[in-house]
C-alpha cells in the first residue's frame, strides 16, 4: 500500500551508520527508475513505525515526493526489529548489533531472551552490549554520521575510552566532522599511548594538526625517493670509474689510502642505512610523538 510520508515514525533510524555513498546512489537510482522494494512499516495507532527502508524514504523525501510504497507486518514493534533481523541480508558491525540489543533491551527484553531470539550466545549478546559502556556517545554518534570507520572505532576508539573517556571525547570534539581512515584514527591512538601527560593534551586538543604533521612526513619521504635514485645511480656510475681508474692505475699513495678509508665508510654508512629500510620501520618510531 502507499503510505504517506508524513505518517511515519522514524525511530530507529539511528540503529545504521549512515553511508553517504549508499544514500547518493539510493537518490539516483529512485530519481532514474523509481522505488522499486517496499519499505516495511508497522502501526502504531494511526502512524506507522519503519522497520526497513530508511535510505528509500531519505531518497524519497529528497526527491519531494509525497507517498512510500510499504508492506505492513503484523507484528509487535519489538517482534519485527528481530525477525527484520533474522531477514537482513546486509552485513551488521559489532556496533549496529549493540544498537539493536541495547533498543531491544529498553523495550523490556532480558539478556536472556536476547541470546535465545537472536540465537546467539549470552557471552556474544553481553559483550555487544559493553560497547555501548565502553564507547563514548560521541564516537558512536561519529560511527552513525559515517565520519569514523566503525573497525577504526572498535580498534582504537573503545580502548581509549576505557583508559580516558574523557580524552576520548575531546578527541573526537577536536576531529569534528572531518571523515578520517582507519590509519588515521591508528596513528593518533597510538601517539596518544606513548606521549607523556603534556603531549597527550596536545594530541586530544589539535589531533587534525598531527595528521598534517603525519601528512607532511609521508610527503616529504615520497619526495625523497627520486632523488635517492639519483645519488645511488651517480655512486655507481662514480664507483665503476674509480675502479677502472684503480686497475690502469700505478701506485696507491698515502693520498688515496685516506680518500679510500674515507670512501669506505661512508659505503658501510649507506649500507646500514639500506638495510634498514628493507627491514621496515621499527614499530616505536614509525610515528613520531607529540612531547
Amino acid at each position: 500500500m502507499d503510505v504517506d510520508l508524513h505518517q511515519l515514525e522514524l525511530r530507529h533510524r539511528d540503529l545504521r551508520i549512515h553511508d553517504g555513498k549508499q544514500r547518493r546512489r539510493m537518490v539516483g537510482s529512485v530519481a532514474e527508475i523509481g522505488q522499486q522494494v517496499p519499505v516495511i512499516v508497522v502501526r502504531d495507532g494511526e502512524r506507522y513505525v519503519l522497520i526497513d527502508g530508511y535510505l528509500r524514504v531519505e531518497a524519497l523525501r529528497r526527491l519531494h515526493r509525497d507517498t512510500v510504497l510499504a508492506t505492513t507486518w503484523s507484528l509487535s514493534e519489538v517482534e519485527a526489529l528481530v525477525h527484520h533481523r533474522h531477514l537482513a541480508v546486509a552485513r551488521r558491525t559489532a556496533l549496529e548489533d549493540a544498537w539493536l540489543l541495547g533498543r531491544l533491551r529498553d523495550c523490556g527484553l532480558s539478556l536472556d531472551e536476547l541470546a535465545r531470539r537472536l540465537c546467539r550466545s549470552k557471552s556474544w549478546v553481553s559483550r555487544r552490549l559493553g560497547l555501548l559502556d565502553d564507547l563514548a556517545a560521541a564516537a558512536q554518534e561519529r560511527v552513525r554520521a559515517g565520519t569514523v570507520p566503525p573497525h577504526a572505532a572498535m580498534k582504537y576508539l573503545v580502548p581509549l575510552a576505557r583508559a580516558n573517556k574523557r580524552h576520548c571525547e575531546r578527541l573526537l570534539t577536536g576531529l569534528g566532522d572531518t571523515r578520517v581512515s582507519d590509519r588515521e584514527v591508528g596513528a593518533l591512538y597510538l601517539a596518544w599511548r606513548r606521549a607523556d601527560r603534556a603531549g597527550k593534551e596536545r594530541i586530544i586538543a589539535e589531533p587534525l594538526l598531527l595528521l598534517r604533521a603525519l601528512s607532511s612526513t609521508k610527503t616529504e619521504d615520497a619526495d625523497q625517493l627520486p632523488s635517492l635514485h639519483k645519488d645511488l645511480t651517480t655512486l655507481a656510475a662514480i664507483a665503476w670509474r674509480a675502479s677502472r681508474g684503480v686497475r690502469d692505475g700505478g701506485r696507491f699513495t698515502a693520498e688515496l689510502t685516506r680518500a679510500w678509508g674515507t670512501t669506505r665508510e661512508a659505503f658501510a654508512a649507506l649500507g646500514a642505512a639500506i638495510e634498514e629500510m628493507h627491514a621496515g620501520p621499527d614499530d616505536s618510531t614509525s610515528h613520531p610523538d607529540i612531547a
